[in-house]
């Protein structure tokens, strides 16, 4: 499948503005034509290879899981299908861009905000039975809502961590333990003049 500007997704979605694209997936700005041409924000996953049917199936029951959590500062999809065998997510689009471009800008009440609710929405992981393990914690992904709201987003590349061993509990409890140790060391000195702890940043 060929993405490009004004081209069409599932005969729904038309492509605007690339927005940028991870190991295996782009993401695009589009307007939903049978919703007034609301703006939303697609992951399109396998573009140019697609999924096979096994492969497809997985896709769906994992996402699954991420449809039934609820809370406040995660960034839910509101949608999932899948197009000429590439599975997709419909997400709110935020127009602020992400904790990134803030690096060096924020001010102690920004912070503040952000590090309360970057905290809730891990911990909300982290307390699911079994645990939900975010493996790519860093700026790019806590997204700006239109109302300064700091969304965690990009569970494409969450896991759940499934109790088969003790070992497998002990990794989602240090994971968990990194997450909560990023954030402790995001200090304001850090964001608010631009130096982020690169070492603290985990791709677990």
């Amino acid at each position: 499948m060929k993405l490009g500007i004004d081209n069409i997704l599932a005969n729904r979605y038309v492509l605007k503005k690339f927005i940028g694209a991870g190991g295996y997936s782009q993401v695009w700005l589009a307007y939903d034509s049978k919703a007034g041409n609301l703006h939303v924000a697609i992951k399109i996953f396998a573009p140019e290879s697609g999924l096979d049917e096994k492969g497809l199936d997985l896709f769906s029951k994992e996402y699954a899981l991420v449809f039934n959590l609820k809370h406040p500062g995660l960034l839910r999809p509101s949608h999932f299908d899948d197009f000429e065998g590439s599975p997709y997510l419909v997400m709110p689009y935020c127009c602020n861009g992400s904790v990134f471009n803030k690096i060096g800008e924020m001010n102690e009440k920004d912070l503040a905000v952000f590090l309360q609710q970057a905290a809730s929405a891990l911990a909300y992981l982290h307390e699911q039975d079994p645990p939900i393990i975010h493996h790519d914690i860093k700026p790019d992904n806590f997204l700006i809502d239109d109302k300064g709201n700091y969304l965690l987003a990009d569970f494409g590349i969450s896991s759940r961590i499934r109790p088969r061993s003790p070992k497998a509990w002990v990794t989602a409890a240090r994971a968990a333990e990194q997450h909560h140790t990023w954030l402790r060391n995001v200090s304001q000195q850090n964001l608010q003049k631009g130096h982020l702890p690169g070492h603290m940043i985990f791709f677990l």
